[in-house]
């Protein structure tokens, strides 16, 4: 399972990992590429729109989405506490912020 805290290029990971769990914590407002165009080999376009979680949760089912803030991450047990008491296990760890 992937964890990714406030990441809104999620929507690419879930096409390239559609047999992978995907969980998105973020504390902000939850944002999705669209009009993705690749353009060339290294560059590519698109738009950056917010949408509601069970739209995104809807059209990705490899992704859950929580609406809270990372409290702490206990690396040595590849673990995330997350600000609404709940304690999540992950394999890989993307983080990002904006």
């Amino acid at each position: 399972m992937y964890f990714l805290p406030t990441f809104f290029f999620f929507n690419k990971l879930a096409i390239q990992f559609p047999s992978e769990d995907i969980l998105l914590v973020t504390a902000s407002v939850i944002k999705a590429v669209i009009n993705f165009k690749q353009v060339s080999k290294v560059l590519e376009e698109f738009d950056v729109e917010e949408q509601p979680k069970t739209m995104l949760e809807n059209r990705f089912p490899n992704i859950k989405i929580i609406e809270s803030g990372v409290k702490q991450l206990k690396s040595k047990e590849h673990c995330i506490l997350t600000g609404d008491g709940s304690q999540h296990v992950y394999k890989k760890l993307f983080m990002c912020w904006s």
